[in-house]
């Protein structure tokens, strides 16, 4: 019988904005790898791929591997026409993934993965372009969309087979009804790595030390995909990490993790202390936010001498009250505390990130201006981001019964840069007015 054929598929991002902050399908390349040791012939293509060489040249990037999705303006949906924002189409140009839809050859199954809802028409034209070029091969949708919203996709987007969850523990049912009597197994432990292999030009390595998250928080669906929190065996991680450093050179390592710093002691002080002993330099970043709770002077002074580069902390308040509502996860002396261990173990003033949520509903801009002013006069660089309703969480259920409703039907208005706007929370001139705070407290340092 010969090899079978697996397309794996990244899609389009179609928004108002969009910047690739290390973005990379993890999920889906832990899938390739499975599929790879149950006898498939795994191809990989990247609607979003920012080092294609179509893009050589045209976009800003760091050498730490951040920087700028290629663009292209579309229509916009009829139901955004209201936002004063242009709307694009982020990755690849159409007639190139059409390009190398052609050059892939026979393909049996394609697996499409999914990110944010309100990101779903770049799935749905993948599929489209798939069913043209693709005729009658099965399609298979996954990811943070298929599983916060698999009606939705099922209607909207026509997938022959949606998974919801993570997909390690249902492939081998999947595969067997994709095709009737045939058995399949996996003799894969639970160390298995993502199949880095596939990202051509990949200068950094995203890592996942471990899975969930130990905490509940109101605005936050982590546990929708893993109910639990279990961290890896520090020294897996470690063997992951030289593992794909001598067969990748890379020098930038990105976490992950959604709760990175819980028994901090007895695991990412461990990592970096045998990543000490091998004397390599690596420059690590954590764009998802740490919880200020866990940063004591130990931790701090590891995190300094490893060279963390980049260090967010999620504070989303400085109000306490309103983190009683959120999920108790971090009080104001704790962000305080944290912060003098960081200053304590080397960083500067306005080194370290801290994400602050506006938008949410109830929230005055007095209170996000108060967090901000928080946040600097505790030597933070306050980072704004936009409150984006998550279907499932807790805060969803508070919404009105109409907002709701409005937010199931069209997952376009989920986004966190059009919901607060469009339904009044924080329109456009005030978030910009508090974007100009910012820069000012920047400014006085």
């Amino acid at each position: 019988m010969s090899e079978r054929r697996a397309l794996l598929i990244q899609p389009w991002i179609y928004d108002i904005a969009a910047y690739d902050l290390w973005i990379q399908p993890m999920g889906l390349l832990y899938l390739a790898t499975l599929l790879e040791e149950m006898g498939f012939q795994v191809k990989y293509l990247n609607c979003l791929d920012p080092t294609h060489e179509s893009s050589e040249g045209k976009l800003k990037r760091m050498d730490d591997g951040r920087g700028k999705f290629y663009r292209e303006e579309v229509e916009k949906p009829v139901i955004l026409k209201s936002i004063p924002r242009k709307y694009c189409r982020y990755g690849l140009p159409e007639d190139v993934i059409i390009s190398e839809l052609e050059q892939v050859g026979k393909i049996d199954v394609v697996f499409i993965t999914s990110m944010m809802t309100y990101w779903y028409p770049g799935v749905m034209r993948v599929v489209e372009l798939c069913r043209k070029y693709k005729p009658g091969c099965p399609i298979v949708l996954g990811g943070v969309y298929a599983t916060l919203m698999p009606e939705h996709a099922k209607e909207t987007v026509n997938p022959d087979l949606l998974v919801e969850g993570l997909v390690e523990g249902q492939i081998v049912l999947l595969l067997e009804q994709i095709y009737p009597g045939t058995c399949f197994k996996s003799e894969l432990s639970n160390a298995y790595y993502p199949a880095w292999k596939l990202i051509k030009n990949l200068s950094y390595l995203p890592i996942l030390t471990s899975r969930g998250c130990p905490y509940r928080c109101s605005y936050c669906a982590s546990s929708y995909f893993y109910s639990g929190f279990l961290q890896r065996d520090y020294r897996n991680v470690v063997e992951e990490l030289f593992y794909f450093y001598d067969a990748l050179h890379f020098n930038n390592i990105v976490f992950y993790d959604d709760a990175l710093l819980v028994n901090a002691g007895n695991h990412l002080l461990r990592i970096l202390h045998e990543v000490k002993e091998k004397k390599v330099k690596f420059s690590f970043h954590s764009p998802n936010g740490l919880n200020a709770r866990y940063i004591n002077d130990e931790v701090a002074e590891a995190m300094f001498e490893a060279k963390f580069e980049t260090i967010r902390i999620s504070l989303e308040t400085a109000s306490d009250h309103k983190h009683e509502l959120y999920g108790k996860k971090v009080t104001q002396k704790e962000f305080e505390s944290a912060m003098k261990s960081l200053f304590k173990a080397g960083y500067k003033e306005g080194e370290i990130g801290v994400y602050l949520l506006g938008g949410i509903p109830g929230q005055t801009n007095e209170e996000i201006g108060e967090s901000i002013k928080f946040v600097h006069d505790n030597g933070g660089n306050a980072k704004l981001s936009l409150y984006s309703p998550i279907p499932g969480t807790r805060d969803f259920g508070r919404l009105p019964g109409r907002v709701r409703g409005q937010l199931l039907k069209e997952p376009l208005l989920q986004n966190n840069s059009i919901f607060s706007h469009y339904f009044g929370y924080l329109n456009w001139q005030e978030y910009e007015e508090l974007k100009a705070i910012i820069e000012e407290h920047k400014k006085k340092g």
